[in-house]
């Protein structure tokens, strides 16, 4: 099975073999100036289970280091998820009611009403 081996600072050299039969598995790290922060995550989309599988990550400082090699291993020899879910998207109901429009013109107004009030929108004559 192809997958990632991953070491960090921030898990006191802990390293993690990152897998899943079947399925994909990505990092994402999420930097975030105004609110001074940064956090990574590494997970996953079990598409036979359907379900979402969560590995480790967390918070990240100035001079954290994260290493991550593209290995090959076999199942038996992958760290477990700390984390599986079920895939929950909402499939969008179409409703043509004139009750439905009425709450979505309602919802277009006030929020047209707050952008304008604070200035991201011009106000219209």
């Amino acid at each position: 099975m192809k997958g990632l081996i991953v070491k960090s600072t921030t898990w006191n050299g802990e390293t993690c073999k990152i897998g899943m039969p079947g399925g994909r598995v990505g990092m994402a790290v999420k930097a975030m100036e105004r609110d001074s922060y940064c956090s990574w995550s590494i997970g996953g989309y079990h598409k036979e289970e359907e379900l979402h599988w969560v590995w480790k990550g967390g918070m990240l400082h100035v001079g954290d280091k994260i290493e991550i090699e593209f290995a090959e291993f076999d199942e038996d020899e992958a760290t477990p998820p700390v984390l599986k879910y079920p895939h929950a998207c909402p499939t969008p109901q179409k409703d043509d009611s004139p009750e439905a429009w009425q709450f979505k013109l309602k919802t277009y107004q006030k929020l047209k009403k707050i952008l304008e009030d604070e200035g991201l929108i011009e106000k219209e004559p």
